[in-house]
């Protein structure tokens, strides 16, 4: 973004063809996209969170952080979530115990 804005003050061209030769809109131009103060140590806590408790969502990681006194909501949680490309860990099964439990042999009698 600050390179379509130099190239067309030092070649003197204008904002309108820079932009038309670099395939991109004018608006994006004006605006610098903002970044919070937070962002990093949000994150963290994030990845923290989702380390400590695997089975763990975004929505529920949202709640925990609330409850920790973060002011956040729970888009902002996914979107970091995302991007940090975090996931929630799949039920493992422990089918030894189900077979303990319910009194059958895995082992197949031979006849």
């Amino acid at each position: 973004m600050v390179l379509r804005n130099r190239s067309a003050k030092c070649h003197g061209i204008s904002e309108r063809f820079a932009c038309r030769v670099f395939g991109q809109h004018r608006s994006t131009q004006r605006k610098t996209p903002k970044t919070s103060d937070d962002e990093v140590a949000l994150t963290a806590d994030i990845i923290a969170l989702a380390l400590q408790y695997g089975r763990y969502g975004y929505r529920r990681i949202t709640v925990m952080l609330r409850r920790a006194g973060w002011m956040v909501n729970c888009k902002r949680v996914a979107r970091i979530w995302r991007r940090e490309g975090l996931k929630v860990l799949q039920k493992q099964l422990n089918i030894i115990d189900e077979f303990k439990s319910s009194g059958e042999s895995r082992l197949i009698p031979s006849p």
